[in-house]
């Protein structure tokens, strides 16, 4: 079990999650990552993971805090925690879209944590999770209605530092108040990445969970659009609909 400690940047009710972020900024995966000291002094949250369960009861903290437990093995054991958050909050302020770029201003607090590959990863892939409470529940279903309503394109903003060659939607699970699923297909000269961007909101918490795998694919190694684009969708062992489920269980619990 491993237990992260994460600080919002105001006091408020703060929803962390399982872990979120990955190290080393794997080419495709995290761009501007943020490491954090673990200490802050505008209240704190804890994140917890827990061997087994799909059910652990979210334990309130005196300064209004929240821990929510998710099991290890919604995670993967080809993912690792580290204590890096990726630069979502820059990516969101730098957005032509006025809507999306509010939101880390107005939140009334963030956390996020990075997952790198384990040692023995088959797959490579990397995964994070990051979230923001905003001011209502309204609020944050208005947000992720607004960003579903956008063209997916929208969701470059999360690979600052690649070229992005095609944004489709997916069909999202049905998690919380409003949700969206955001496949992209990104790169460079030196190679091509898939990622999975979910999001949804409930309770007042918009949530966001990020996949990301290298596409490797015959004709496609050097990167380039038209080979990058039609990579095909590929399966990332990282369940991120199990992983929302489980957060999602754990929101509704602390309701």
């Amino acid at each position: 079990m491993s237990v992260l400690q994460r600080f919002g940047r105001r006091f408020g009710v703060l929803y962390a999650l399982a872990g979120l972020i990955v190290v080393a900024c794997v080419a495709a995966a995290c761009g501007d990552a943020q490491p954090t000291d673990g200490s802050d002094s505008n209240g704190d949250a804890q994140v917890t993971e827990t061997e087994n369960g799909d059910q652990a009861e979210p334990a309130s903290e005196a300064n209004g805090g929240l821990t929510l437990e998710v099991p290890r093995h919604r995670i993967g054991r080809h993912l690792e925690p580290t204590e890096i958050e990726v630069g979502l909050q820059f990516w969101l302020e730098a957005s032509e879209d006025s809507i999306v770029a509010a939101l880390p201003g107005r939140a009334e607090a963030s956390v996020g944590v990075l997952y790198q590959p384990s040692l023995d990863s088959p797959t490579g892939e990397t995964f994070w999770i990051h979230v923001y409470t905003d001011r209502s529940r309204e609020d944050a279903i208005e947000w992720v209605r607004h960003l579903a309503s956008q063209p997916p394109s929208l969701a470059r903003i999360i690979v600052p530092q690649h070229e992005l060659f095609d944004a489709r939607f997916r069909e999202a699970p049905i998690v919380g108040d409003a949700s969206v699923l955001i496949e992209l297909h990104h790169g460079h000269s030196g190679g091509c990445w898939q990622s999975a961007l979910l999001v949804f909101a409930q309770n007042g918490v918009i949530v966001f969970m990020k996949s990301v795998i290298e596409a490797t694919r015959e004709g496609a190694a050097g990167g380039g659009g038209a080979s990058c684009a039609d990579s095909g969708s590929i399966s990332p062992l990282t369940d991120i609909t199990g992983i929302a489920e489980a957060i999602s269980e754990q929101l509704s619990a602390a309701s």
